[in-house]
């Protein structure tokens, strides 16, 4: 038995396709960017985060400890993300700006189905979903690694509120 979707469902998969394709095609200009302002000390300074053995750690400090940064910053998924991205890019910046875009875009998706769900027009959501992707405002959360914070928040944020809405 071949079941077919239904056409609403590939528009929306595509409309969210185009959407992450978007964002990555405008935010692309940052990959080759480098490390600046509060990166050197959260990240290179950062020996817990040059190899994934020290993951647990990561759950009992602040952000920036072992590297001697002094603040109250607990971001434990933050600077597990900071570890994953530099074991696979061995410290280069490319893997951090990446991931940054990656997970804007992943926001933007949610934003769209969360709009979708409130509204159901899916080209309302979309274009909500677009401005909110490609809006200069976002500039500093996406490009900035020290930024990452702030769409990792709100893609666990977001999703709770879909999973909420769903139930």
């Amino acid at each position: 038995m071949n079941k077919e979707r239904p056409a609403g469902k590939n528009t929306a998969l595509l409309l969210s396709l185009v959407l992450i394709a978007a964002t990555l095609l405008f935010y692309s200009g940052s990959f080759k960017n480098d490390f600046v302002w509060d990166d050197r000390s959260l990240i290179l300074d950062c020996p817990y985060l040059y190899s994934l053995s020290h993951w647990q750690k990561l759950f009992v400090h602040n952000v920036g400890y072992s590297g001697g940064a002094r603040n109250n910053f607990y971001r434990p998924l933050y600077s597990l993300l900071n570890a994953v991205n530099y074991r696979m890019g061995g410290g280069t910046p490319f893997f951090f700006h990446l991931t940054n875009t990656l997970l804007h875009a992943s926001t933007a998706a949610l934003v769209f189905i969360l709009i979708y769900l409130i509204s159901k027009e899916r080209l309302v959501a979309f274009a909500t979903a677009l401005l909110f992707a490609l809006h200069p405002v976002q500039t500093q959360a996406v490009t900035y690694i020290a930024g990452r914070a702030d769409p990792l928040y709100l893609l666990f944020a977001l999703a709770a509120f879909i999973f909420f809405i769903i139930y």
